[in-house]
């Protein structure tokens, strides 16, 4: 195949054309707008254009499959000084994403057009899936109003991703009450065709976002076989717009939204075919859903073409009248074969939204491929025993075990089909910045490793920054204004050649001391080219400024390729909000063995960003490191809800960022004398967030608002710090990981004391233990009978706040404290009230007298009366 991009047209360059043109196809010559372009007249109207002067020709005694290339017919107008560019086309591999299982025809339940399927079509296993739905539901409370929402779908019932309630779903049945259902927005499905005829679908079924570019034509009917080999294009469009409340089959989640399909899977994959699938009619289609890529092998390394990397950029920048088409991408099914999706270069593109999946259980799926270029999360399938996806199946058929990150990606382009709705507004980059801010982490596994950014956000290598949140997207891209316009600041390493022997690594700074235009960051690319005995054995990693370290790549045990890197941009969003000034670390692994050399040749850093915040709210990207906490000190929320009081939640070991604001000491009458008192008693005022565990350990918490002259952002440093965390709960002052629910049985458990370090009040006795002798406690019951007095009541100022208090504790920093020390005692002694002589002469008078009343008792005599 041969695709030929044309110069301005010249009467000789229109009859060399016409020449090919004839052996290719019985085709004439047009001219519009002095530019030369192909029709073809023989089969089909429609010309096979790419895009603007971008043309697709075929020629019929090539052969499709070969071995050469054809240079005779390619090389006069590759050489033509007129021709701008000519490229032959090769056969892609482009796998479909779901997980390849052996058809089971009980596992679909026939739906008619007329009316939803009868009970006796019921099969075994769907009774036994409800039996499942009431048994293994997720523990969680419910909201009574998603229970309250009912549709008579036959499969809602099993749409536990979004009609659980209690934050175990998508929260989508909110944003629905609101009214935002898709209607408006046009979402196209890439694959291998659309049932068009499907009762769940026809009704959204929208004509102008769909093609056949297999067999170009405007109908892209699947191709029907014994094994439904093309099933997979309509069960994903089903996830996006299967209309509701019809009676039949499922819901999908912008259920009033247009949907369209492409059928480019079910041939022979060129770069131009990609393109023409990519850039299909942009100025009509919003979102193009794709779940499909390069092999998931763990040996791979590929992504777009020429043309396929041309139609991203008309779409971003041309799409949607300038407002740029929103391209979403499955992340890949490599992880049992350890394939990291960094190695593909769709997800790992800066114009597409990379979604990944979690379980039913909010775990990491066995199939779910870790990278540092995944932005969110959606439900997908999991283990044998979890629950799958529901949608639509061929022969006008309902399947409840879609699976796989295919899943995942036309889940998330539903969601973003609603915000759209919602804005119409909205830019593609618009669209990513939504889901970094509204995407929820708290109900995901902390098998994900997260870690806490530069900024404060939670962010993983398996979920990215977290769940999609359908409810949270809508409502902040109704209030949502434009991101300012993108920055790009690219910056060469100059070092030499370095070689990376086996078993060792080498480290590479490069240190970034003006980036024009480019304040807050958003995507980091960084560019690599190595050579390597066994590209497999490679690991890199890179460090920001703020401390931020994501694993750009991991080892694949698959990759046997001596092919190494050629320029190869690993990309990253892990760094979103941070600022790129400050000395950035490049980490290059080698762990092959004996003769597995490697060779770093250059790399070099890409930022894209923006030189002003893009929300009003949004963090500020401090250049300072970084306080990292040890695994063993993790922190703890105590509710102090009526029913939750005094159960902790753990949260996952994080980073804590030094922005705790001081707070002066407002409980005292007499502020100047204990002013002083303080100076005189302490070294420094602690943060009001503290625990006594953490007194030998714990970093220093309080806020630097010294501002760097030469940065740049020093003026947005001097800010009020109360506006930083108007956008987070009182919870994240300091950042914390998400909330782990349902974390399992009470593990530990110790004593917090809230207190001052010096008296309120002037005349309060000393808490110092009085020096004399203690009676040890020979039984349980204390000799002292009496009470301490009570204390006085102390103004409430300088408290923490009632709803949640953040404590620090640290397993390995607990110890126990011995009797000296003032923590330990028995008895009245510990009440330091009255004279030590006086609560002696008592507790020795009591033991008296009932040592006494018990004898006299044995002999039948009684204090104060007589026989």
């Amino acid at each position: 195949m041969l695709t030929y991009g044309f110069a301005r047209s010249s009467p000789k360059l229109k009859d060399i054309l016409f020449a090919y043109c004839q052996r290719f196809h019985s085709c004439s010559l047009i001219q519009p707008e002095g530019f030369v372009k192909v029709a073809w007249a023989c089969r089909s109207p429609a010309m096979r254009q790419i895009f603007d002067n971008h043309f697709h020709f075929h020629h019929n005694s090539v052969a499709r499959r070969s071995l050469t290339p054809a240079h005779d017919h390619h090389g006069r107008l590759e050489t033509d000084s007129r021709v701008l560019w000519a490229r032959q086309q090769k056969i892609l591999s482009r796998k479909k994403r779901d997980l390849i299982t052996i058809p089971d025809s009980v596992s679909t339940a026939e739906t008619e057009s007329s009316a939803g399927p009868s009970p006796s079509s019921a099969t075994k296993r769907e009774a036994g899936s409800k039996r499942e739905l009431q048994n293994t539901r997720v523990k969680g409370r419910p909201r009574s109003t998603d229970m309250r929402f009912v549709l008579n779908d036959p499969k809602w019932p099993h749409m536990w991703y979004l009609n659980r309630g209690g934050g175990l779903d998508m929260n989508v049945i909110p944003a629905w009450r609101e009214g935002v259902t898709g209607r408006g927005v046009v979402v196209t499905i890439l694959d291998d065709g659309l049932e068009t005829d499907h009762p769940d679908i026809v009704s959204n079924y929208d004509p102008m976002a769909s093609y056949d570019v297999n067999s170009h034509d405007s109908d892209p009917q699947p191709r029907y076989d014994m094994i439904d080999s093309n099933r997979h294009g309509t069960r994903c469009a089903g996830e996006v717009a299967a209309t509701a409340n019809n009676s039949l089959c499922a819901v999908g989640v912008a259920y009033e939204a247009s949907v369209g399909g492409v059928r480019m899977l079910d041939g022979d994959v060129t770069d131009a075919v990609e393109a023409r699938s990519l850039s299909l009619n942009p100025q009509h289609v919003d979102i193009y859903s794709a779940s499909w890529g390069p092999d998931d092998d763990g040996k791979t390394v590929d992504g777009p073409g020429e043309l396929a990397t041309r139609a991203f950029i008309e779409g971003v920048n041309k799409g949607r009248n300038g407002k740029g088409s929103i391209f979403v991408w499955a992340s890949g099914n490599g992880g049992r074969e350890h394939d990291n999706c960094n190695c593909d270069g769709y997800t790992n593109s800066i114009w597409t939204l990379s979604i990944s999946s979690a379980t039913e259980r909010g775990e990491v799926p066995w199939y779910s491929e870790m990278c540092s270029s995944t932005l969110a999360a959606t439900y997908s399938s999991g283990a044998v025993l979890e629950k799958q996806v529901v949608t639509t199946d061929l022969h006008h058929t309902c399947t409840t075990s879609h699976t796989g990150t295919s899943a995942s990606a036309p889940l998330a382009a539903g969601i973003c089909a609603l915000a759209l709705q919602a804005n119409k507004e909205l830019t593609w980059r618009d669209m990513q910045h939504i889901v970094v801010r509204t995407a929820r982490p708290e109900r995901l596994s902390t098998g994900g490793e997260w870690r806490v950014n530069g900024v404060g956000r939670n962010v993983s290598h398996s979920f990215g920054y977290g769940l999609l949140d359908a409810a949270g997207m809508v409502r902040l891209a109704r209030s949502w204004k434009t991101v300012p316009p993108q920055r790009r600041c690219e910056l060469a390493a100059s070092t030499p050649q370095r070689a990376v022997p086996p078993k060792s690594s080498i480290s590479l700074r490069l240190d970034v001391s003006a980036c024009p235009g480019v304040n807050y960051l958003e995507h980091v690319q960084a560019r690599v080219s190595l050579s390597a005995t066994r590209r497999g054995d490679l690991r890199i990693t890179l460090t920001s400024p703020a401390g931020t370290r994501v694993t750009l790549l991991t080892p694949r045990q698959h990759d046997l390729s001596r092919s190494g890197f050629n320029s190869w941009p690993f990309m990253s969003v892990h760094m979103w909000g941070e600022s790129p000034l400050g000395e950035w670390l490049l980490e290059v692994s080698n762990e092959g063995r004996f003769m597995g050399r490697a060779t770093l040749q250059d790399w070099s850093l890409t930022f894209y960003g923006t030189s002003i915040p893009a929300a009003k709210n949004d963090p500020i990207p401090f250049r300072n490191p970084i306080i990292r906490k040890s695994n063993a000190t993790r922190p703890v929320v105590v509710q102090a809800g009526r029913k939750n009081k005094g159960k902790t939640i753990p949260i996952v070991p994080t980073y804590t960022v030094g922005l705790v604001k001081r707070k002066k000491n407002k409980n005292s009458k007499n502020p100047n004398r204990n002013a002083q008192k303080s100076k005189q008693s302490r070294p420094a005022t602690r943060s009001p967030i503290e625990s006594s565990t953490l007194r030998t350990t714990a970093p220093d918490l309080s806020m630097n608002l010294r501002g760097d002259l030469t940065d740049p952002l020093a003026d947005a440093r001097g800010r009020k710090m109360s506006s930083l965390f108007e956008q987070y709960p009182k919870i994240q002052r300091i950042y914390p990981a998400p909330l782990q629910a349902n974390a399992g049985p009470l593990s530990q458990w110790e004593l917090i004391f809230y207190g001052t370090e010096t008296p309120p009040q002037d005349n309060d006795a000393s808490p110092e233990r009085p020096k004399f002798p203690e009676i040890p406690s020979w039984s349980g019951t204390n000799e002292n009978n009496h009470l301490p007095p009570e204390p006085p009541e102390e103004p409430k100022h300088n408290s923490i706040d009632d709803d949640l208090a953040l404590v620090w504790h640290d397993s390995h920093a607990i110890r126990e404290e011995s009797p000296g020390n003032g923590m330990a005692g028995s008895g009245c002694a510990t009440h330091a009230v009255q004279a030590p002589h006086r609560c002696l002469g008592l507790c020795l008078l009591v033991l008296i007298l009932t040592a006494a009343d018990a004898y006299l008792t044995l002999t039948g005599i009684s204090l104060g009366r007589g026989r």
